[in-house]
């Protein structure tokens, strides 16, 4: 989708290397976090999948997306930008997810 000065439309979702989002290939996210900035809710969410390389095996590797989320009228929009107040709130909540990714691996 076409992105407006100001990113007040919706943004297409992230792709991963096939093309398709981990909504689309129906993989929940293992842990996710939101808070609101006062002026919209900020998403992040961590996705595991298992890779496979010949040589190696297979390993799970993590995936970390964002979101920012409001409403303006009746309908609700998303993106993936974010306004500078948003930052200090991406920063806590990525801090957090980085934090989980670390506490699984060192389980495994």
């Amino acid at each position: 989708m076409a992105r407006s000065r100001g990113n007040q439309t919706a943004s297409s979702p992230s792709r991963n290397g096939n093309g398709r989002t981990a909504e689309e290939k129906g993989n929940p996210p293992i842990w996710s976090r939101k808070a609101w900035t006062g002026s919209a809710n900020i998403e992040v969410a961590v996705f595991e999948r298992l890779v496979n390389e010949a040589q190696d095996g297979q390993f799970v590797a993590y995936a970390v997306s964002c979101k920012r989320t409001w409403r303006q009228d009746e309908e609700y929009k998303s993106t993936t930008f974010f306004r500078s107040d948003d930052v200090p709130v991406l920063i806590s909540l990525m801090l957090q997810a980085h934090a989980y990714i670390c506490e699984v691996q060192a389980k495994r």
